[in-house]
């Protein structure tokens, strides 16, 4: 990730709409801010805030072999939950005003 930057939060589907606007997104999916690393709190934002709002797609999460703990957006804007070490691309948040340190 960006140094400065942090996985990014989705609370409606305005916010995923505002991120395809005009964008290009590459690849098939990457990771969002969203996991479940503790099972006793169930899905949370990357800053500790319980997950409020979900843009799951059919059939998710699926929870495949019990290791999906972290979740990705599909090019489409639903998202899936995956294994947290399978390499893929990210949308990341910098927060206004904040200049990412180049490294």
């Amino acid at each position: 990730l960006a140094p400065g930057g942090h996985l990014s939060s989705f609370n409606s589907i305005d916010s995923i709409n505002k991120l395809f606007n005009g964008q290009t997104f590459f690849g098939d999916s990457a990771w969002i801010g969203l996991n479940k690393l503790d099972p006793d709190e169930g899905y949370q934002w990357i800053d500790g805030a319980p997950a409020s709002w979900f843009n799951w797609d059919v059939g998710q999460p699926s929870d495949f072999n019990n290791v999906e703990d972290c979740v990705e957006m599909k090019r489409g804007g639903k998202w899936w939950d995956r294994s947290c070490y399978t390499s893929k691309n990210w949308i990341c948040t910098i927060d206004k005003g904040l200049t990412p340190a180049i490294i």
